[in-house]
């Protein structure tokens, strides 16, 4: 698939209401960014995506016996359920991602209050094709936030 199909597809009101891309956002722009900010923080792409994947896949196995939040040390997780799912933009068969697109997430670290928000569907855009969604998307998951309310790195 070429850059600008993928794009096309990325953009609000095609695959998503919202879009993984806002409406003049460069995929490929975004992605340069996102690598250099986990340069800078000496982390890859399946390390941030395992650890966010760990703590999603607890919350969801045990969804139903804690609507309320679920706790994973000093983490609180609240997840939001949808009945459908979420297909990945490159056009990944569900048999790869399946586990997580049909839900939402915030997790809170309890001792910072720092939260972060977004659509399971991340881990596999996040391992696969080291995509965090735009950063004009309300469904973005900033990497240097995720890292820091995951416990992977301290600081600001």
């Amino acid at each position: 698939m070429q850059m600008t199909d993928l794009e096309a597809k990325m953009r609000p009101g095609a695959l998503s209401q919202e879009g993984f891309l806002g409406p003049r956002e460069s995929l490929d722009s975004i992605l340069q960014e996102d690598r250099a900010t986990l340069a800078r923080l000496g982390m890859s792409y399946n390390v941030i995506a395992d650890a966010l994947e760990k703590v999603l896949l607890l919350a969801a196995d045990r969804y139903w016996e804690h609507r309320e939040g679920f706790r994973v040390g000093n983490l609180l997780i609240h997840l939001v359920v949808f009945r459908g799912f979420q297909d990945c933009p490159w056009g990944c068969p569900r048999t790869i991602h399946k586990a997580l697109d049909y839900i939402d997430f915030v997790i809170t670290d309890t001792q910072t209050r720092e939260s972060v928000a977004g659509p399971g569907l991340i881990t596999h855009l996040i391992r696969d094709h080291q995509f965090f969604e735009g950063k004009e998307s309300p469904y973005r998951v900033d990497p240097d936030k995720l890292a820091r309310v995951l416990g992977l790195i301290h600081g600001a």
